[in-house]
C-alpha cells in the first residue's frame, strides 16, 4: 500500500514539473532589442557635414554680396574679336573683356531683339556690356553683351512741324530729314537766362530752331529718322527799327552882305 502511494505521488510530481515545462517553452518572453548607438567615428562625420554646410552657405553669401558690389558696364566699339576676349574702344582707351559659353548677346538692330552670337559683332560695332570685375577692379568678364544701332546725328534748322504726327523736319546741307519726336525722346531746351539745357516738351519746338538731334535709322523709310536725344536752341525775333527820317536842322539864315556905297 505504501509503495503504491509513492508511486503515485512520483508520478504527480513528474507530470507537474512537464506541464511547467511546457507553459514556458510555449508562451517565451521577447527579450528587448538594444538600439544602435553611434560610434565615435560615425558622430565625427556628421559634425564635419554640419561644418561643411554652414561653410558652403557662407561661401555663397560672400560670392553673392561680391558680385553685387563689383557689378560694372562698358559702352564702346568693337576693336578686336578672338577667342575667349574682345577689345573695346571708347574714351578711357582699349579695354579687354572676357567672354564664355555663358554670355549671352543681344541685337538691337531694327527696334527688336534678337539673340546673337559673339561671331557675328564686327570691328567698330557699338556695343554695351554688363558683366562682373575682379577683385583688382582690371579684369571685366562679360555677362550680357547688346550690339546697339550706330547713332546718328543730324544738325539743322526745323522747316516744317507735324503736330498730329509729332514729327519735325530738320533742313540740313544734304537735305531735309523727318524725325519722330517719340514720347521716350529726350527733349532739351537752352534757357538763355540760365545759360544751360533744360527739358522741355515737343510743344517747345519752333520753325526756325537750331537743333542737334541724336537718332536712330528708320529702316523701313529713307531720310527718316527716331529721335533718341533732341537739343533744341531757340532764337529770340529780332525787334526791326522804326524807320525815322532824319531830323533837318533849322537853316540859319545867311547875313546879307551890302555893298558900301
Amino acid at each position: 500500500m505504501k509503495k503504491i502511494i509513492l508511486l503515485l505521488a512520483i508520478s504527480f510530481i513528474l507530470a507537474g514539473n512537464k506541464m511547467q515545462i511546457f507553459a514556458v517553452s510555449s508562451t517565451p518572453t521577447p527579450s528587448p532589442i538594444p538600439s544602435p548607438q553611434p560610434t565615435s567615428a560615425s558622430a565625427t562625420v556628421i559634425e564635419k557635414l554640419k561644418k561643411i554646410e554652414v561653410l558652403k552657405e557662407k561661401i555663397a553669401t560672400k560670392v553673392a554680396e561680391l558680385r553685387e558690389n563689383e557689378k560694372g558696364a562698358i559702352f564702346g566699339a568693337v576693336k578686336k574679336i578672338d577667342k575667349s576676349n574682345i577689345t573695346i574702344e571708347n574714351t578711357r582707351g582699349d579695354q579687354v573683356v572676357a567672354y564664355s559659353e555663358d554670355t549671352v548677346v543681344y541685337s538691337f538692330k531694327s527696334g527688336s531683339r534678337q539673340e546673337i552670337k559673339v561671331s557675328t559683332l564686327k570691328e567698330k560695332d557699338p556695343v554695351t556690356i554688363f558683366g562682373y570685375y575682379d577683385q583688382s577692379k582690371t579684369n571685366f568678364s562679360a555677362k550680357y553683351i547688346y550690339l546697339e544701332d550706330l547713332p546718328l546725328h543730324i544738325r539743322g534748322k526745323v522747316s516744317d512741324i507735324d503736330k498730329s504726327n509729332f514729327t519735325i523736319t530738320v533742313k540740313e546741307k544734304e537735305g531735309n530729314v523727318v524725325v519722330d519726336v517719340e514720347t521716350s525722346t529726350k527733349t532739351s531746351l537752352y534757357d538763355r537766362n540760365k545759360k544751360a539745357f533744360i527739358a522741355a516738351g515737343f510743344s517747345k519746338i519752333k520753325v526756325g530752331d537750331t537743333v542737334h538731334i541724336i537718332a536712330i535709322a528708320n529702316p523701313k523709310m529713307q531720310d527718316r529718322v527716331s529721335a533718341k536725344k533732341l537739343y533744341v536752341i531757340s532764337f529770340p525775333n529780332q525787334p526791326t527799327a522804326a524807320v525815322t527820317a532824319p531830323t533837318q536842322k533849322p537853316s540859319t539864315p545867311s547875313a546879307t552882305v551890302t555893298d558900301k556905297k
